[in-house]
């Protein structure tokens, strides 16, 4: 027998987590139009906290 508050636990972490939608541009975009963004990203990235270096080549 648990304690009161040990059911409220078992049902917050069944909760499903949802995938998210996937990413769509108003547009369609070439492969190299997306590729210019992906530097584009890369390349602001340390500017805004980020680490420059994880690059996935297509």
């Amino acid at each position: 027998m648990g304690c009161a508050g040990s059911r409220d636990k078992v049902e917050e972490s069944s909760k499903r987590v949802r995938k998210p939608k996937p990413w769509k541009h108003q547009e369609p975009l070439t492969r190299a139009q997306l590729t210019q963004m992906r530097d584009e990203f890369w390349d602001t990235a340390p500017h805004y906290g980020g680490r420059k270096g994880i690059h996935l080549s297509m």
